[in-house]
């Protein structure tokens, strides 16, 4: 890892951030989308966002899914598509640029709060339930995440 200046690395540590917090969307949002399209084309359609997405923001790669059954309805494909566009796409870039900026182990320490924004997002979202051993848990890994940050 380079020697960078504060504001390069803050920029890294905030795209990290994002990465996390794009990835995390993808979970509540797709549990929206199971109740309406089948799992496998959930699956397919988040890649072939992700892949528009990681091949747009990398100057256009290819990506080829071969579907076996009809399609859903168009405006559910168009959610999942632009949710792995977003989610995945936008999540793998910043991952990636924020590994190249301060590393892969200050990367991933960051990059561990996904788990919390999308159980945020589940309660939020989807109503999903606050329980004491859930509250238990989320701070004994919030204090793991800060201890492996510092």
């Amino acid at each position: 890892m380079k020697t960078l200046n504060k504001k390069s690395q803050r920029v890294a540590i905030l795209l990290t951030i994002l990465a996390a917090a794009l990835y995390a969307i993808s979970t509540p949002v797709s549990e929206v989308m199971l109740q309406v399209v089948p799992p496998t084309m959930v699956a397919a359609f988040l890649y072939l966002g992700a892949g528009i997405g990681v091949g747009t923001m990398m100057l256009g790669a290819t990506i080829a899914l071969a579907i076996g059954e009809s399609l859903p309805d168009w405006r559910h494909l168009a959610i999942i598509l632009l949710l792995g566009y977003v989610a995945y796409g936008l999540s793998i870039y910043c991952y990636t640029y924020a590994q190249r900026t301060i590393g892969a182990a200050r990367t991933s320490t960051y990059y561990a709060l996904a788990p919390f924004i999308g159980a945020l997002l589940s309660i939020l979202l989807l109503g999903e339930p606050v329980t004491l051993v859930f509250t238990a848990a989320s701070l004994i890994m919030a204090v793991g995440c800060w201890i492996a940050a510092k």
